[in-house]
């Protein structure tokens, strides 16, 4: 038999192993969430719904999507990628995880790549990125450009040659690509954002939330099919125009987000209208196809959660006509009649001011980084560079 004495010493050796132990664990969790070199693991950290389909048909000449991506998907020391000046935006204490993904798109060439990823890695995001281009697209990124892109963290994927196609196919093909890539590696992805790449700049981190997003976000283009007649003929390319349809919003096929299962189920719905393989029967745009699920009912139909954003207070994104003065001025761009910072400008392109202001934010090092802006020529941006502003 212990005596008393001995009983107490015996329960504090074991207080103290047990003490040691927790403080171990603590130190091993949090080194497998923060380590800057770990690989994020799907079943420790995400939760994670598998969605189970097959891999469209479509002949890549490079066979890109066999490869293992699981290594991408890390925390990485984005410091030396070329900074720039302008106020972060980026308030909320939830920040972007490399299990949050970006996905970009280009056929042919390419414009914007460097803001694009210098004003992302500005906000402070730790988002993946990933930039889907055909080989032609690929020749045109210079020595210069891709390492910045390395720097910044854009992974580039090239998807091979592509045949010869019209341009309304040319916007879907980069759906089939993203839909190929998120079957293969769902299990590392948490969300999703598929934004157009040549218009689009940042000023907060895109993603400020915690876990999976509940429902798909899209934005409207604040008018309606009754007073747009392009966007009434991209449908009747495809199929007969409902007048019925003439009150409903046009949704902006420029940005999609949500979890990495709910995009799956649109891509996989949208590719029911797109067929990769016969790409030549195609003969409308994505914004047609993104707008005939909901004017179809297609999206109810298949039950993906989603929200449509009339660019109000809670959408991440914003189009630029219709700015202010003082918001013609990178990191002061807000959402409409609202005071807080929209995270994502779209059309950037579309105010000389602001285009300005992103080359006196971001500006070039080197005149190697070409295609820098959209809206601008390389040669504008040199004559600017010299102390001539030729756009009022």
């Amino acid at each position: 038999m212990f005596s008393l004495e001995e009983l107490e010493k015996v329960q504090l050796i074991i207080c103290c192993i047990l003490a040691i132990f927790a403080e171990i664990l603590y130190i091993m969790t949090c080194s497998s969430i923060h380590s800057k070199i770990s690989i994020l693991d799907s079943k420790s950290h995400l939760k994670f719904t598998e969605f189970k389909h097959k891999v469209p048909s479509y002949n890549y000449t490079n066979a890109w999507y066999k490869n293992q991506y699981s290594n991408y998907f890390t925390y990485r020391d984005y410091s030396k990628c070329p900074s720039c000046n302008y106020p972060n935006r980026t308030t909320s204490p939830i920040k972007s995880t490399p299990s949050d993904v970006i996905l970009v798109y280009a056929i042919k060439g390419v414009k914007n790549l460097i803001l694009f990823i210098r004003t992302l890695r500005h906000t402070g995001s730790q988002a993946s990125v990933f930039l889907f281009v055909d080989t032609e697209a690929y020749n045109t990124i210079n020595a210069e450009t891709k390492e910045v892109l390395d720097k910044c963290g854009m992974n580039i994927i090239d998807m091979g040659k592509f045949p010869e196609f019209d341009i309304f196919s040319a916007f879907s093909m980069g759906f089939v690509a993203m839909h190929n890539f998120l079957l293969s590696n769902q299990k590392y992805i948490r969300n999703v954002l598929i934004v157009d790449l040549y218009d689009i700049i940042f000023q907060s981190d895109p993603f400020t939330h915690s876990g999976h997003m509940e429902k798909l976000e899209f934005v409207s283009q604040m008018n309606f099919y009754n007073s747009s007649d392009t966007d009434r003929e991209w449908i009747s390319f495809y199929r007969d125009f409902d007048p019925k349809w003439n009150d409903s919003l046009i949704i902006n096929s420029g940005q999609l987000i949500g979890s990495c299962y709910n995009v799956l189920q649109f891509l996989d719905l949208y590719l029911e209208f797109f067929d990769p393989s016969d790409y030549y029967s195609v003969r409308t745009t994505d914004q047609a196809f993104f707008n005939l699920l909901f004017l179809t009912k297609k999206i109810d139909e298949r039950k993906i959660p989603y929200i449509i954003y009339k660019y109000d207070a809670y959408s991440r994104i914003i189009v630029t006509l219709g700015l202010e003065p003082r918001e013609r001025k990178l990191g002061y761009v807000r959402k409409y009649k609202m005071k807080e910072y929209v995270p994502i400008i779209h059309q950037y392109y579309k105010v000389p001011d602001l285009i300005y202001s992103i080359l006196d934010s971001c500006k070039r090092e080197t005149n190697r980084w070409i295609n820098y802006t959209s809206g601008f020529t390389d040669e504008d941006i040199e004559t600017y560079e010299k102390g001539i502003r030729l756009y009022i």
